[in-house]
This record gives C-alpha cells, sequence and structure tokens, in this order.
C-alpha cells in the first residue's frame, strides 16, 4: 500500500523507505492511463506522484499493485546496473575507436616514413608569408615549423608530496643530570653530560619536495625535431650540390676558354683515330674537350675519345694523317694550337643577358614569304642527342626541313652527315633552384641568341624557330600555322594555351627577336629584384616579350601535344629521345 509521506511498504519488506521521485520498476508494462492500473488490466510502478494520486482516487488500492512486490531497493540497483552497462558499452566503444586511430595513425607515420625521404625534394615546395609556391631548393628552402619543445639543457622545477619518516615526541621531556657511567675501558668509564630525555615514536609525515629535472618533448615534439633534422640534413645536401654544381662550371668555363684561346679544331663524330702510337691518358677521360686539351698539353698529334675506351692519345709518326674509321659513339681531332690569343668571356651577369644589338633592318632584301623560317637548335656535345641530330640531319627532317637552319653547341662538333656545330661561348650547364624549382638557363640561352644575331640567317626568316633535339614537328604544319597569322613585321611570339611559351619549340617573329635584343638589358634590371636569376629560359623570354618588347603573344591550341608521343594534330611533339621514336614521326 502506499502513504501521502511518499513510503511504499509491502508484505515481504522488512523495512520501508522513501521513493524518489526519478524512482522507476524497470519489469512492469507501459501502462497509459491510471484507471488501467486500478482495475488491474497493467501492473507498472510508477513515481511518487503517480501513486499519489491513485491512492487518491482509489483508497487502499495497494493490492492491486502486484508488481510492487518487487523490493524498491533492488528497482534501484537493477536501474544502477543498466546505468554501469551502458557506462561499460560506452567505454568499450571509445577503446574501439582509439585503437582504430591508433592503427590508422601508425599507419600515417608508415606513410610519413617513406614520404619523409622526398618530402624536401627539389619537386616538393611550401607557401611563403604572402601565399606564393616556392620550391625547397638551396637557396629557397623552408625548416618545418612545428613545435619541437625546450631547448636542449633547460629545467624545470617540480613539485611532489612524499612521506618521510620523522620522530614524534610523545612528552615534553625530562632533565637528566650528568653522570659517571663505567665502562670496560681503561679509565673505568666516561662522562655522561647533562640532557633532556624525551619519549615518543616514529611516524610517516607527508612532506613537500622540489627538484630541478631537465625537460622532456612529448612523441610531437620529438617527432617535430626528426623532421626539422631531416630537413636541415637535406638543405645541407643541396648547398654541397649547388657547391659541387659552381665548382664544375668554372671548370669547364675555363677548359671551353682555353679551347677558344688556342683555336682548337672541330671533332668528329663517331669516328676512330688509328695510329702507330697510342697512349691511354687518365687525365683527359672526363670528355672530348678534356682528351683534347690533354693531347695539345702533352705534345700529342691527335686523340680519339669515348665513354667506354677513354682518352687515348695519338701520335702521327711518320704518317701525314690518320686513319679514320666508323666508331659508334667516338669523337676524333687533332691538338689545338701551341699558340694563345686573347678570349674575352663574359662573367657580368648583366652583361650575359645583353643581346647584340646592331641590327638596322629586319630583314634582308629579297625575302618575300611571310611564312619563312630560320629554325636552330642548341646541342649538348657529347650526349645521346648527337645521334638524334645526326639522324635528322641525314633525313632531311626537323629543322633541317625549314628555309634556314642551323646547329649550335659549346663544342665544334662535325656530324656524319659534314654537318658542323657553331660555337657558343657558354658552358651549357645548368642546375634547378629558384622559388619554382627549374632550370636556370637564362644565360645559356642568351649565349645562343647572342650567336644566332651574329649569323645572316636570321635577317633571311620572318620567323625564327627555336627546337629541342628530342622534339619533333612537321615543316609543312608550320608553315601552314604561320601563314594564317598575317603577322609579318610585328613583333609576335607563338603560346600554347596549356603549356604556355615552351621551352623546347619557341617561335617568335623576326622583329620580336629584333626588339628582344635592343631591349634584353632592359629585361634583365627590370626583372633583377624578383627573380631574374630564378627564372627558366621559357619563363623569362615570355615576360619580357610580353612586357618590355610589347610583342604580341598569340595563343594557338594546335602548336604543340600536351602528352608524350606523336600528334598528328599538333605541330609538334616533346620529347622523343630514341631515334626509332623520332624516325617513326617523320613517316
Amino acid at each position: 500500500n502506499t502513504s501521502r509521506s511518499g513510503h511504499l511498504t509491502c508484505r515481504d519488506l522488512r523495512c520501508a523507505m522513501p521513493i524518489p521521485k526519478w524512482t522507476r520498476v524497470w519489469h512492469c508494462d507501459d501502462p497509459t492511463d491510471l484507471e488501467a492500473v486500478v482495475q488491474g488490466r497493467s501492473g507498472r510502478c510508477s513515481t511518487r506522484e503517480f501513486m499519489d494520486e491513485m491512492n487518491e482516487h482509489q483508497p487502499g488500492s495497494g493490492e492491486a499493485l502486484r508488481c510492487m512486490e518487487r523490493d524498491p531497493v533492488q528497482a534501484i540497483k537493477a536501474r544502477w546496473q543498466y546505468l554501469h552497462f551502458g557506462l561499460v558499452l560506452l567505454l568499450l566503444a571509445v577503446a574501439a575507436v582509439w585503437f582504430l586511430r591508433s592503427k590508422v595513425n601508425s599507419a600515417n607515420l608508415a606513410v610519413d616514413s617513406v614520404d619523409s625521404v622526398d618530402f624536401y625534394l627539389p619537386n616538393r615546395g611550401h607557401t611563403d608569408s604572402k601565399g606564393e609556391w616556392r620550391a625547397d631548393t638551396w637557396d629557397h628552402f623552408q625548416i618545418p615549423d612545428c613545435d619541437s619543445g625546450p631547448p636542449p639543457g633547460s629545467k624545470e622545477l617540480v613539485h611532489w608530496v612524499q612521506n618521510v619518516k620523522e620522530w614524534v615526541n610523545d612528552t615534553k621531556g625530562t632533565w637528566v643530570p650528568g653522570m659517571w657511567q663505567a665502562d670496560k675501558s681503561p679509565s673505568g668509564g666516561h662522562w655522561v653530560d647533562g640532557h633532556m630525555e624525551y619519549k615518543g615514536h616514529f611516524k610517516w609525515l607527508p612532506k613537500n619536495m622540489s627538484k630541478w629535472v631537465p625537460k622532456k618533448q612529448t612523441a610531437a615534439q620529438l617527432e617535430c625535431i626528426r623532421r626539422q633534422d631531416e630537413a636541415d640534413g637535406y638543405h645541407k645536401k643541396l648547398i654541397e650540390q649547388h657547391q659541387s654544381f659552381l665548382k664544375a662550371k668554372q671548370d669547364m668555363e675555363w677548359l671551353l676558354r682555353w679551347q677558344g684561346e688556342h683555336n682548337c679544331n672541330e671533332q668528329l663524330v663517331d669516328i676512330m683515330f688509328n695510329a702507330p702510337e697510342e697512349h691511354l691518358e687518365v687525365s683527359g677521360a672526363a670528355s672530348g674537350a678534356n682528351c683534347q686539351k690533354v693531347c695539345t698539353l702533352n705534345g700529342f698529334d691527335g686523340f680519339s675519345w669515348s665513354r667506354q675506351g677513354g682518352c687515348i692519345l695519338k701520335s702521327l709518326g711518320q704518317s701525314v694523317s690518320f686513319q679514320a674509321v666508323h666508331s659508334e659513339g667516338s669523337y676524333s681531332g687533332y691538338a689545338c694550337s701551341q699558340q694563345a690569343t686573347y678570349l674575352p668571356w663574359i662573367t657580368d651577369e648583366a652583361q650575359k643577358h645583353t643581346l647584340y644589338d646592331g641590327m638596322t633592318s629586319t630583314a634582308a632584301p629579297g625575302v618575300t614569304l611571310p611564312q619563312s623560317t630560320f629554325c636552330f637548335m642548341l646541342l649538348q656535345p657529347y650526349s645521346d642527342d648527337v645521334k638524334l641530330v645526326s639522324e635528322q640531319s641525314r633525313l632531311g627532317k626537323g629543322i633541317f626541313s625549314c628555309d634556314h637552319s642551323a646547329v649550335y653547341s659549346s663544342q665544334q662538333l662535325e656530324l656524319p652527315s659534314g654537318l658542323k656545330t657553331r660555337k657558343i661561348y657558354s658552358s651549357q650547364m645548368a642546375e634547378k633552384g629558384g622559388q619554382w624549382n627549374v632550370e636556370l638557363n637564362t644565360d645559356v640561352t642568351m649565349a645562343l641568341f647572342r650567336e644566332v644575331l651574329k649569323d645572316p640567317e636570321w635577317r633571311q626568316a620572318r620567323w625564327m624557330i627555336f627546337v629541342d633535339p628530342q622534339c619533333v614537328f612537321s615543316a609543312p604544319k608550320l608553315h601552314r600555322l604561320l601563314a594564317r597569322q598575317g603577322l609579318v613585321d610585328t613583333p609576335a611570339f607563338l603560346v600554347s594555351p596549356s603549356v604556355g611559351f615552351p621551352s623546347y619549340f619557341q617561335v617568335m617573329s623576326q622583329s620580336a627577336l629584333k626588339t628582344l635584343a635592343e631591349k634584353s638589358r632592359a629585361c634583365y634590371w627590370q626583372m633583377r629584384y624578383w627573380g631574374d636569376t630564378q627564372y627558366h629560359d621559357s619563363m623569362w623570354l615570355d615576360t619580357c616579350l610580353k612586357q618590355t618588347v610589347n610583342a604580341r603573344r598569340v595563343e594557338v591550341s594546335e602548336l604543340v601535344g600536351t602528352t608524350k608521343g606523336c600528334h598528328h594534330s599538333h605541330v609538334a611533339a616533346w620529347p622523343m629521345e630514341t631515334v626509332d621514336a623520332q624516325r617513326k614521326c617523320y613517316m
């Protein structure tokens, strides 16, 4: 039965207790109204107010509540059991999530361990304070910005409470007067001074402790330190590589300057000299140019060089000339002059970007075709590109199908087809760097254009086309494309909407080249404060032609293909690195 006091008494209960408002017995059904409980059609224990209301409607109805035969204490315990069960489930869910998270983190760390090596490779970069992308190169590098924790050797004061065993006096103590204490010593005893005597016991008491200890890094801070050390080590490696490059470039320039001063002759490609006297010279094994210099300094008459055979110095003996035999990959030549003449070499950066400006006319008399072309390329000596150019020359394809053509190189080479390269005064060496991690070769391109402007062919054509040796293009398509432009005497250059001004296929009008030569130094001074030496040649030329020369930038979608392979719908395709690949495109 129930009462107004909120107490419940059942037959099998030994005591009574108040029922809180939130207490419910969970084994009862879910009634919908009071009458169902009173009439016995439903049995559910309710709250205190529900039972009070039920008692008001029908006093003495406690017998009708069969559900109340259960101890209320057990009902509360049941509720707590369900609550505990829910908490256990929640904890298990949290543990599962944490376990899966640790697995994912370990997997991510495994990926990071692989990617961390190439995180600071030159093709990766970062965003600077202005939100612009910068490559991680020797001169544009950023150490990871993360929390590395306290500096080495730093300490912190740690406080803690520790139980210490101390003596506790139980009394105030009594005075014990001095007295003679007998013992077995020779003197028969010793005097004991008067003192206070206490009674007490030892007790463990809490005591505040402190100590200076070294600061420790967290796992995240240790990971940050690891990444920073890795980045710093890679940056130092990049700087060392840069210094090695500068040394190699300086050595190459000195070698080229020596060749120019001693009037060295051309080297024959794919030719081996046979001689009665031969000597293998290790110091000239680096290149054909080194072999030619060693040949001259050691007093030999000629040389033959290859990557496999090294440098072999030759002497004519009683013979008048060497016997030349075909040997693919070999370079042979004669010794240079023993007499040296001074050869000026441009070292000033501003002068390197200053082109020849002695032009007096934009076209030579007799040039009538608006699409007439002068195609030229820059050949890297002793590289695989030599074989590509030799085959193009033999087939009459590529630049050799243009109205005028020329091949330039830092070495004077004579190809098997009889073609001779024209000399430029540049090492043709460039390294990757700058804020965009590109090949910094503007000085090489300026040296090329400087020699182009000294030759007469550029005056005899309306369009100038620079072509990379690995680039394949169709001269008929190019002529039709240029004829549609209608830009005869207008400074203009062609770009691709997706590639821009291609580094491997650059088309500009004769008047654009002339104006570029006149304003190249102005371009240098205008761009020097925001990256003149940080540009790839195509980026530098594109910016100079557009902003300083004010040439017309013409977008042509069919200029170059965007994927590797032959593109019959485009004028040019790049790269084609083998003779067979180029031959298939030309067929």
